[in-house]
């Protein structure tokens, strides 16, 4: 499986999955961007809502967020109407209107996995260690429990990880920075 042929149909206006963390680090390249770090997803999930658990407040809901699926199980009661990837503008933008930070699909981050990486890094702009056997996902999936689309919650796979799950954003440095 590949983003090519994915292991679902797939509609134009959902997220691309199945990407390794090398492809998608790759086609971020070519477009003339790059994957965010880690701080940089954060701090673009949390739409200017410092202080919350989630891009839209204190508690899950599932009018705001696709996950929770954990393949078909009670999970899904009471949840959106998507079993696997949502449209990506399904929910409501965030604070700096940006769709999908929580949940639909764990998007790669530029950083390599360090185990202490908030107490480590500066509070400025942290980074994750020079070099890693894991590289950072964010946002959690329309497949995992709530406390994963958290937007501190951190998840690490191998670069040549890719699944139904997995996909990416690319960033770019603001103008004139």
């Amino acid at each position: 499986m590949s983003w090519h042929h994915p292991s679902f149909h797939q509609e134009e206006d959902h997220p691309v999955v199945h990407v390794s963390w090398n492809d998608a680090a790759e086609f971020c390249s070519w477009i003339g961007g790059r994957l965010p770090s880690e701080a940089e997803w954060e701090l673009a999930a949390r739409g200017g809502a410092d202080g919350e658990r989630y891009p839209w407040g204190g508690e899950p809901l599932y009018d705001q967020a696709n996950y929770g699926a954990e393949g078909g199980g009670p999970a899904t009661r009471g949840r959106d109407v998507w079993l696997r990837t949502n449209p990506v503008k399904a929910f409501a933008g965030n604070g700096f209107g940006l769709y999908g930070m929580s949940g639909n699909v764990w998007e790669w981050c530029a950083d390599w996995a360090g185990a202490d990486y908030d107490g480590a890094s500066p509070r400025a702009d942290p980074e994750g260690p020079p070099k890693g056997e894991w590289r950072i996902q964010r946002g959690g999936s329309w497949v995992v429990r709530p406390k994963f689309v958290r937007v501190s919650h951190r998840h690490w796979e191998s670069p040549a990880y890719r699944d139904g799950d997995t996909g990416f954003r690319c960033a770019r440095g603001a103008p004139g920075a």
